[in-house]
């Protein structure tokens, strides 16, 4: 079982070196899941009882019915687990650095699937949401150098 582990990253690990620079990507990543609304958009300010929030990131809602199966939330690059674990104000987050200074933050996940130093692959399941009647959201942030960028200009319509 160690060994196939090994293999895999390793087999990761490789086809990340060839993968093109994060900044060329930049209009032609494909969301963490799909299909995928924006509830809460990069920028927008939102009242929490009496703490005023600016969104660093978009808040997106799972567009469709998750009540049988739940939803698997994936990487949206290739890159390297720097975080994953529950932090106060995110719940369960993964912060994956994607190269260049680039760093994406997933948040609020049920269930984390990918623990730190972890190399993923684009598409990668990285959390989970467990089947419910509701259609959870959760948080993506997109981080360069720990500035905020807006995610809805990476990503191809």
């Amino acid at each position: 079982p160690e060994y196939s582990q090994l293999r895999k990253e390793i087999k990761t690990m490789e086809a990340w070196r060839g993968a093109k620079a994060f900044s060329s990507q930049k209009g032609k990543l494909r969301w963490p899941v799909i299909p995928v609304r924006i509830e809460r958009k990069f920028g927008e300010s939102e009242k929490v009882g009496k703490t005023r929030l600016t969104h660093r990131g978009v808040v997106l809602r799972i567009a469709e019915d998750i009540s049988d199966d739940g939803k698997s939330v994936r990487s949206v690059y290739h890159g390297r687990v720097v975080f994953a674990d529950q932090l106060p104000g995110y719940g369960k987050m993964v912060v994956i650095d994607h190269g260049e200074g680039h760093h994406g933050v997933y948040a609020g996940f049920d269930t984390l699937r990918i623990k730190k130093d972890v190399v993923v692959a684009p598409r990668e399941r990285i959390g989970f949401f467990r089947a419910v009647r509701r259609r959870p959201s959760f948080v993506f942030e997109l981080l360069k150098h720990g500035n905020p960028l807006d995610p809805a200009l990476w990503f191809a319509n």
